[in-house]
């Protein structure tokens, strides 16, 4: 029993090696938590500059569109 509850016993090493991979995977979650975020603001702003092009390019479209339509009626 001794060797257990002791303060270099079973249980208080356990408790260390748990300890020790609970802050290892607090590290590695915090790191992927920041990559992840990084990478939804990238997206977001590639969004963002898709979505803009994709509008300036349907005007294009719609404006050639008119252009030829009224090309063929007269």
């Amino acid at each position: 029993v001794k060797s257990y509850l002791a303060d270099d016993g079973i249980i208080d090493n356990a408790q260390d090696t748990i300890n020790a991979t609970l802050k290892k995977l607090t590290k590695q979650y915090l790191s992927v938590s920041a990559s992840i975020d990084d990478m939804v603001a990238r997206y977001t702003a590639q969004f963002t500059q898709l979505d803009s092009m994709m509008s300036k390019l349907n005007n294009t479209s719609t404006y050639l569109g008119q252009q030829f339509t009224a090309m063929n009626k007269s």
